[in-house]
């Protein structure tokens, strides 16, 4: 089965590994593919991130992706800016 990854963050769009052994539960986090980690590390953004939502359909899985509460605060101490 298809695994479809999204966020609605920009700096994330198709940085994410397509094919997967398993379905990403909820909670659990998915990295940055390596090809791309250079350019999110240059941001200062997290490599990875947390599974918010998971929807089987017919044909595929979608799961969503977001920041976590600790990424979040981290980006507050550090003054960075998570949606450039």
């Amino acid at each position: 089965m298809e695994i479809r990854i999204s966020t609605n963050i920009d700096a994330y769009k198709f940085k994410f590994k397509r094919e997967f052994n398993f379905v990403p539960r909820i909670g659990e986090k998915v990295e940055v593919d390596e090809v791309c980690q250079e350019g999110i590390i240059k941001l200062r953004l997290p490599t990875c991130l947390t599974v918010v939502d998971v929807v089987y359909k017919e044909k595929h899985v979608s799961v969503e992706l977001h920041y976590s509460e600790s990424d979040i605060s981290r980006a507050k101490i550090c003054d960075i800016n998570l949606f450039p």
